[in-house]
């Protein structure tokens, strides 16, 4: 089985010593090397040069377009960031002719002391402009209610029957980072939809592999979610993230996928920025 390795590669935190890339110039060299590990997919907002989220493609763009100089990696831009922006700066990534797939945010939850607000209204508006940008979307699922929305934008033509599902695990508030939570969601995945994980602040990437050994498609890393390989032991680059978790991967028996195999299981393609 080939397991898609995708890398969020920006964290909102600056620490002496750590190589958290927040140029355009880091972020290519970053994204050049996670694809080097073994990365085949790149998630991004859209940021202006000092690293923070910005509401303009300028930067954006060409950020974008010296990473598919750099290397053949899935390009997805984030519909998330901060929830109090407006609809039209959350899909600004979107405008971004390069943009392959993007993340879509099946609901609101509850993270720490702020809620994630995306209401329904919101979430068909965001699903529809993807489709009519040619994006695939990636459904992101906070909590298991979450995946009754499929169903629902399934129904209103605004998803296909496989939608990738991607369960988001960790976070202070809808499904905590166990084993046991994983369990608990399998079972009421939508059954044509291949699935992937990621672990916001993961202590290590075990849950990742568990993930992988119970038929996850894809997997993420990245300082977006964690500095973290195992207890103990940060890194202090994402290529350090991606090789590790490639490495223990290889040596289970799976295949890590290439770009191609991930535009495969996006049904999407390379679009040129």
């Amino acid at each position: 089985m080939k397991i898609v390795i995708s890398v969020a590669p920006v964290g909102d935190f600056e620490l002496p010593g750590v190589s958290n890339p927040r140029s355009p110039e880091e972020i290519v060299r970053d994204v050049a090397a996670c694809h080097a590990a073994g990365a085949s997919m790149v998630h991004l907002h859209a940021r202006n040069r000092s690293g923070e989220q910005a509401p303009d493609l300028s930067v954006f763009e060409e950020t974008v377009a010296q990473i598919q100089s750099a290397c053949d990696i899935v390009i997805q831009g984030s519909t998330g960031g901060h929830p109090d922006a407006p609809f039209k700066d959350r899909c600004i990534a979107l405008e971004c002719d390069a943009i392959e797939t993007a993340t879509l945010n099946l609901g609101s939850a509850n993270l720490g002391n702020t809620v994630y607000l995306n209401p329904l209204p919101e979430v068909r508006l965001y699903a529809q402009s993807m489709r009519e940008h040619g994006v695939s979307p990636e459904c992101e699922v906070f909590d298991t209610g979450m995946l009754e929305t499929i169903a629902k934008l399934q129904a209103e033509g605004l998803l296909d029957d496989r939608p990738v599902v991607n369960i988001c695990m960790g976070f202070d508030g809808p499904l905590p980072g166990s084993a046991r939570s994983l369990a608990a969601i399998l079972p009421l995945l939508p059954p044509k939809s291949p699935w992937g994980l990621l672990h916001h602040g993961m202590p290590d990437q075990r849950l990742l592999v568990a993930a992988t050994i119970h038929g996850a498609a894809m997997v993420r890393v990245g300082f977006e979610d964690s500095m973290w390989i195992r207890p103990g032991h940060a890194t202090d680059t994402n290529a350090d993230l991606v090789r590790a978790l490639a490495g223990t991967l290889r040596s289970l028996g799976f295949e890590i996928a290439t770009p191609d195999d991930a535009r495969n299981l996006f049904q999407c393609r390379r679009k040129p920025a």
